[in-house]
């Protein structure tokens, strides 16, 4: 197996640089033997004749530095070097002239030192995947910069200077440590892409407001109780995900967000929803389990494009008759609540595919977990439907599990979906 591996690599070696390769994925192939035998290095350093490579991948390194002979490759404009055992930033590799991808994730570094300001020239930093704890000021010098991706590290704070990089598309630093986001941010007029999931953030700065270009925002997995009113200045906003938070109302100025495709509200304290969302007319998709609603807000009502709604895991008691005006909807969540019956104007719903009004037993934690669980032990409480569901055209998903269900329903249930709406088109409630 490993002679395959080393033959397949060597042969993969010769021909670049029989061809003058441009691109080269160097593979993983040795082990701990290859490398006290100098197998590896040998290898690796017949690539410097590679003059005209513009694209190496080094697979799984197993090293803790990288060669400073790879600055004699003066066309390289990306490099990638993940998984492995990298522990020292290749600080040299500034020289390389044309370098605008540099990845390096995946290794073990942890410190990152001043001299990454010298890389001006990269588009993209990749550095995710590590163990680093703070970046240095210089990080502002890299003005070229349009993406950087600095996710599951150790990363307390972002230096201010991060404001400097006014070419910024992208910004990913999810599941770090982080406690606030500077406001220095607000300079990224150009960021489209903002994820600062999964951190220990318990408010928003207002100048967020100011990235009007953002189209997409991760906050979830946080400790916030709100978000500032200055979101109602993101007119580009498509996604916005702030589930598994804390929060307990939401801004009216949210309704301004005409361009939302995306809401995912889920795992809050929410007990209601500003009035103003029903102005999320091109609003697809909304997702809104594991709150505190006891009713089903009336904002909704007015999001007619809306395929997927989530409303599972709540205190509803009810569905509201105008629920049949949502035309486009393709999927309906009800499960874990305390619903006793459906309105027959759910019969309006011909595109629906999927609607779910069951629950789950109280041993199965994995899904709401311990305390919604206390709560919803059987899911809810339904035992007719009504007639109307027997003619829905598209449905292909209905799910009434632990629902104290008539005896009929229950045995055509037993059978089967098509069962269900024939047991519902003879039996009129």
């Amino acid at each position: 197996m490993k002679q395959d591996a080393y033959q397949q690599a060597q042969k993969a070696v010769v021909e670049a640089l029989e061809s003058n390769a441009m691109e080269l994925t160097f593979p993983h192939f040795w082990d701990s033997e290859d490398e006290e035998s100098g197998i590896f290095q040998a290898f690796f350093k017949s690539l410097k004749q590679l003059k005209n490579l513009r694209f190496l991948d080094i697979q799984e390194y197993r090293f803790s530095t990288l060669p400073e002979w790879l600055t004699e490759l003066t066309q390289l404009e990306a490099l990638t070097c993940i998984d492995g055992r990298l522990e020292t930033f290749p600080s040299f590799l500034y020289k390389l002239p044309n370098l605008k991808t540099l990845h390096l994730g995946g290794n073990k570094l942890t410190l990152i030192p001043e001299s990454l300001g010298q890389f001006s020239q990269l588009e993209t930093l990749n550095l995710s995947r590590n163990q680093i704890t703070e970046l240095p000021d210089t990080l502002g010098e890299l003005t070229n910069l349009k993406q950087i991706e600095l996710s599951q590290n150790k990363l307390t704070q972002l230096p201010d200077s991060i404001g400097q990089l006014t070419q910024l598309r992208s910004l990913h630093v999810y599941v770090n440590a982080l406690t606030s986001i500077p406001d220095s941010l607000e300079q990224l007029t150009q960021l489209e892409d903002l994820m600062v999931s999964d951190n220990q953030l318990i408010a928003l700065p207002i100048s967020l407001g100011f990235l009007t270009a953002l189209q997409n925002f991760d906050a979830s997995s946080n400790y916030l109780h709100t978000l500032p009113d200055s979101f109602g200045q993101l007119s580009q906003l498509q996604t916005l995900s702030i589930e598994h938070n804390e929060i307990t109302e939401l801004p009216e100025t949210m309704g301004k967000l005409n361009q939302l495709l995306l809401l995912d509200l889920s795992d809050n304290k929410l007990t209601t929803l500003p009035e103003s969302l029903n102005r999320l007319t091109q609003l697809v998709k909304l997702y809104l389990t594991g709150n505190e609603f006891s009713t089903v807000p009336n904002a909704i009502r007015g999001m007619t494009h809306l395929n997927m709604l989530a409303l599972a895991g709540n205190q509803l008691t009810a569905v509201p008759d105008w629920i049949g005006e949502l035309a486009d909807l393709r999927e309906l969540y009800l499960s874990t609540n305390e619903i006793e019956t459906i309105p027959e104007s759910i019969g309006q719903l011909n595109q629906l595919e999927i609607l779910s009004c069951g629950g789950h037993k109280r041993s199965d934690h994995s899904y709401w977990g311990g305390d919604m669980m206390e709560r919803h032990q059987f899911g809810n409480n339904i035992i007719l439907l009504p007639s109307s569901i027997g003619y829905l055209p598209a449905l292909k998903e209905l799910d009434l599990q632990h629902n104290p269900l008539d005896s009929g329903l229950n045995l055509a249930y037993k059978q089967g979906l098509d069962a269900v709406k024939n047991y519902l088109r003879t039996h009129h409630v």
